[in-house]
């Protein structure tokens, strides 16, 4: 092989063994490593660049294509001579990838999407330091705790793909909504937090996860004073969440007008007139129905 074409490999080779590198710290154990991508090209460059000689190159054709006369000795050379297409053969396996120019190409775009994604990832959440609606998708977290104005919500999540951390801190809310999900809203997550209000959260949307919250509500609101009322949506989800009911508290959970939705694993203290109230469009009440509750408990005695 010419000295050119063993160049050539060779700096294949080490731009394989980096984008190798990047998908392993990308995909993590899922992906086999940089060993796979660059196992034939660097056993092609290693007896190109050691045996740079007629029957090396034979071998080297062997070891790419897997097939052809097995050469030993320059006595079995003598009686066979290289195919045309060795070298040609070599430059088309050297890399696992044609070195042709659209196939370059592809192979530069997959590492930009790749550096792209692990862009996205490394990206820090967005601060939230007062009460506001999220307008944006993203990923949102609480730098501290946040009072709603009076009458209002603390926080209100208007775009889908929201993941919501509280971050450990408080909504407050007394006379209106800790938090209210808009209708239309698909796929938002609140997380890691506490909110005390006159209703806990309004979750109007669909494909929402509601979980690891504690939330109290009470009396000073305009309305039946509600932990996690679910209206209009479907394949909600509420998970491990604690429930307070102050003096007065009408409904743990409520329901309107939603179908599809699970409650799961969520603990009731204090003090609350209903544990579940669901009613449909109509305003008549109906069975639980296809929504499901499982794990409700309660954690002390109620009044």
């Amino acid at each position: 092989m010419p000295k050119a074409s063993c160049h050539r490999s060779k700096r294949r080779h080490r731009l394989i063994r980096q984008l190798g590198s990047i998908c392993t710290l990308f995909w993590g154990s899922s992906f086999p490593g940089p060993a796979f991508l660059e196992e034939r090209p660097r056993r092609a460059w290693t007896a190109c660049r050691q045996r740079p000689s007629r029957l090396a190159r034979l071998r080297a054709f062997q070891l790419i294509n897997g097939n052809g006369p097995r050469l030993h000795s320059s006595s079995q050379l003598s009686s066979r001579t290289p195919p045309r297409n060795c070298q040609f053969t070599l430059e088309m396996h050297a890399t696992l990838i044609s070195p042709m120019k659209s196939q370059n190409i592809l192979l530069m775009a997959a590492f930009g999407l790749i550096m792209s994604a692990l862009a996205a990832q490394a990206a820090p959440p967005t601060q939230i330091t007062e009460s506001q609606s999220i307008t944006v998708p993203g990923n949102y977290v609480l730098a501290n705790d946040i009072a709603a104005p009076v009458p209002g919500a603390a926080i209100r999540i208007s775009a889908s793909n929201v993941t919501l951390n509280l971050n450990r801190h408080t909504l407050t809310a007394i006379t209106g909504d800790g938090l209210i999900i808009d209708e239309a809203v698909v796929n938002a997550r609140v997380s890691n937090g506490r909110i005390v209000a006159g209703l806990g959260i309004a979750n109007y949307g669909s494909d929402c996860l509601i979980t690891g919250l504690n939330i109290t509500v009470g009396t000073l609101y305009n309305g039946p004073s509600t932990g996690i009322a679910t209206y209009l949506g479907q394949f909600n989800r509420v998970q491990n969440c604690v429930l307070t009911g102050q003096q007065g508290a009408e409904y743990a959970f409520s329901l309107f007008g939603t179908s599809h939705n699970t409650f799961q694993n969520c603990t009731l203290a204090g003090a609350f007139s209903f544990t579940i109230s669901e009613q449909d469009q109509t305003g008549n009440a109906t069975a639980i129905g296809d929504n499901n509750f499982s794990g409700i408990q309660w954690a002390s005695p109620t009044e």
